[in-house]
This record gives C-alpha cells, structure tokens and sequence, in this order.
C-alpha cells in the first residue's frame, strides 16, 4: 500500500504558514517585508537603506523570510553587466499571503513561464 505524498494534513499547512507568519514577529523583518511586497519589481540592497538597517543585517532578516516562504530570491546580473556575479534580489511570492489586514496578491512577474 502507497501513500500519495502529494497529500498534504490540513495541520501541516497550517502550522507551515503559522511559522512563517511568526517569523514576522520581529519589527525589522516586518518592516522589510512590508517594504519588499510594496514594490513593483523585485529589491536589492536598498531595502536595507529603506528600513535603516546594515546590508548584512538586511540580509539576514530577508533570508529569514524566503527560508519561510514569505518572500522569494532572485539572483540577478548587476546592471550594465552581461557577466560576473550575480545579485540577490527579493520579491514577494506568486501566492498570497495575508498579514494584519493588509493582502499581497502576487501575479506572474517577468521571466516566469507558467
């Protein structure tokens, strides 16, 4: 006898978005989530300078939040560039999500086949 692993216990999404909506429990992270799902286009760095915090600092939060499903990382050439390093980039999921009142419902964005 199999069990279809698709299957998926309606307690198990639920704990799955309870993590993810504990980890915007901390003001900074809040706060860069809120500035990334109000953006356009997926954001660099300057989401650390729009929240007033360190790049690293940024990062860490921003990590946090993709490793939660919150967010989602992109990797991105520097502009101008046709080559070398890439830069993380960070946008809000194509699902949505629900936090304190506020909706973010995410479409198709460029570069999605789908």
């Amino acid at each position: 006898m199999s069990i279809d692993s698709s299957f998926r216990k309606p307690e198990a999404d639920l704990a799955t978005q309870a993590t993810g909506i504990g980890a915007l429990a901390d003001p900074v992270r809040r706060a860069l989530y809120q500035y990334v799902v109000a953006q356009p286009d997926a954001v660099g760095r300057e989401a650390a300078a729009a929240v007033h915090v360190p790049v690293h600092t940024a990062k860490f939060h921003l990590d946090r939040l993709c490793d939660e499903g919150l967010l989602q990382a992109e990797y991105r050439l520097l502009p101008g560039r046709v080559s070398g390093p890439r830069r993380t980039c960070h946008r809000h999921p194509v699902a949505s999500v629900t936090v304190a009142g506020t909706a973010s419902t995410a479409s198709s964005y460029p570069g999605q086949n789908g």
